[in-house]
């Protein structure tokens, strides 16, 4: 078993189907983005240079962004089982994410998770980059 089969950040198979391994690819930089800007946001509630009223709206977004990409390929991947399983970090992120939760004393230990998880996105997503920069010899 595979590292990033127990930190559930595994992606999408190579021996899935063409549409859901080009679909996880597309979405890899959409997400990168999602997930730096946890961190921007977390920066900005930190400082008090987001309005609480942004950063509900921005929770919501950055949930619902993971909610798309999870209910995307779950449909596209022909092996869903292992897929869920070798992602579960993703169903994580969906259910204790659910901004709604964030109202009760549990708030900064989720909000908290979210450092963790960005972390983790972060070396799956260095796998795509350290292939991308090998391809044009930069590495």
């Amino acid at each position: 078993m595979k590292i990033v089969h127990l930190f559930g950040i595994a992606g999408v198979a190579s021996d899935e189907r063409p549409e859901a391994r080009l679909w996880a690819s597309r979405l890899e930089w959409p997400m990168l983005f999602v997930v730096l800007w946890i961190l921007l946001q977390w920066y900005l509630q930190v400082t008090h240079a987001l309005s609480p009223f942004i950063s509900r709206i921005s929770d919501w977004l950055v949930w619902l962004a993971f909610l798309a990409e999870t209910t995307l390929l779950v449909r596209l991947v022909q092996h869903k089982r292992t897929y869920l399983l070798t992602n579960w970090l993703n169903l994580v992120i969906i259910v204790a994410g659910i901004p709604l939760l964030w109202d009760f004393e549990l708030a900064g230990m989720l909000r908290s998770l979210r450092l963790v998880v960005v972390l983790l996105l972060l070396a799956r997503m260095s796998k795509t980059m350290r292939r991308l920069l090998a391809q044009h010899q930069l590495v």
